[in-house]
């Protein structure tokens, strides 16, 4: 083993075979190889880097892990190990740049893991999807979708690009994976032990733990029209990985009607569905006034769990972004003070926190509905929880409150100075 093991990291959008990478290196003898190291706090910092580099690429390289205490106590506890440390979950996508900048081309190895980009799509698409749309296509969460994989490969090739050093860099298409590829991927990082019999065994392996079949496994899986969608944002960048379309992923989907936009045009067990209005610009702090009004107000939730609650109502901006905002201090107490405790509901301590800031905001007329506060959710028996407790319970960044009409404000203004029940959003740390 030489006398400074390097440290090697996959940088990915995930669904691309990060978890098969995982128990193929950890075969290595001289190395620790994670998947799932506890990265919950680093998730905002992601988001935070990625946004900065759609803003201002060069400036997103010229940031420098110093900037980032925690992570760069991560970083000094890994190169301190007297083995080759590796991570091949995708929580490291936007930090290359900087890593290459303070670790050095002898110590580090960067592997840029894609797959096509209708596959991993379809992919995140059935491990994140609700399962109302069953009977429907939705474009605009598909484009989302698509959008977020333009973004994240944009932001790793750019890091690429700029190291441009081949004995550091290396780009893996997980469609071209075989026995003498994982060989040399073995070289490249520096590791010991390939055993070919236990490669090929993981290679031929149908295992959920080795391989996640979410396509298969999907409750509602993507549609013809959502998978076409998907190609056309990707295509672009896409054949820069060499990547074409390909009609074999149409074949295999269902089709389905692309979802109305109108309250009337669409209906189901539940009754009309309204339509869905998505603000994924807005940075901040704002409030959904619960009401019959056809549109679906939604935000993404829930610190680790990550789903995405809904109610009909009007959505209020209260205030927006930036550094000691009341939604960044919001955003920053869980990422840096709550639990990443798996379906880790509100507790009392974070609704006393919520309704100081709500206070010191001149909001002091909303507040945190308790009715729901400190409930448990007994993870094994997810199969039976009822979607609408779900969504009616207190989640980070999906809180139920209660309002106070006040004269001559924009609340008000909305509720014709009637008391009323909302939920109060602000950016997820996940």
């Amino acid at each position: 083993m030489s006398k400074d093991p390097i440290n090697f990291y996959f940088l990915s959008s995930g669904h691309c075979g990060t978890r098969f990478y995982h128990h193929v290196l950890r075969q290595a003898t001289n190395a620790e190889v994670w998947h799932q190291p506890g990265h919950e706090d680093i998730a905002a910092i992601v988001n935070q880097m990625e946004g900065r580099f759609r803003k201002d690429p060069q400036d997103f390289l010229d940031m420098e892990i110093t900037s980032y205490p925690r992570l760069k106590r991560r970083i000094d506890k890994r190169l301190s190990l007297p083995w080759v440390y590796g991570d091949t979950l995708n929580w490291m996508r936007a930090f290359g740049h900087m890593l290459y900048g303070y670790i050095g081309p002898e110590r580090l190895r960067l592997v840029q893991l894609v797959r096509h980009p209708v596959a991993t799509c379809r992919s995140s698409l059935a491990d994140s999807r609700p399962t109302w749309q069953e009977d429907m296509s939705d474009i605009g969460f598909a484009e989302k979708v698509a959008s977020q994989w333009v973004h994240q490969y944009a932001c790793i090739r750019h890091q690429f690009q700029a190291i441009d050093d081949a004995s550091v860099c290396r780009t893996v298409r997980l469609e071209e994976i075989d026995l003498e590829n994982l060989r040399e991927l073995y070289g490249f990082l520096t590791l010991d032990g390939f055993n070919d019999d236990a490669i090929r065994s993981l290679l031929q392996s149908t295992d959920q733990d080795v391989k996640h079949y979410h396509r298969t496994q999907a409750k509602v899986p993507a549609s013809k029209e959502e998978l076409r969608a998907v190609w056309q944002v990707c295509a672009p960048l896409a054949a820069e990985y060499g990547y074409a379309e390909d009609d074999q992923f149409y074949s295999d989907a269902p089709s389905r009607p692309q979802q109305q936009t109108s309250a009337a045009g669409a209906t189901d067990e539940m009754g009309e569905r309204p339509a869905s209005a998505q603000i994924f610009d807005y940075r901040g702090l704002g409030l959904i006034v619960k009401s019959s009004s056809g549109i679906d107000c939604i935000n993404i939730a829930g610190g680790p769990i990550a789903f995405w609650p809904r109610t009909q109502g009007a959505f209020v901006p209260l205030a927006e972004g930036g550094d000691g905002t009341p939604g960044q201090r919001l955003l920053d107490y869980f990422l840096l003070h709550g639990d990443k405790e798996f379906m880790r509901g509100i507790r009392a301590s974070d609704a006393n926190f919520i309704d100081s800031v709500l206070a010191e905001s001149g909001l002091d007329y909303i507040k945190v509905n308790r009715s729901r506060i400190d409930e448990k959710w007994d993870v094994s028996q997810w199969q039976a929880w009822d979607g609408a407790s779900l969504m009616g319970a207190p989640w980070e960044a999906w809180v139920p409150v209660t309002i106070h009409a006040v004269p001559y404000s924009t609340i008000s203004g909305v509720l014709s100075g009637c008391d009323a029940q909302g939920v109060l959003v602000w950016e997820n740390s996940n």
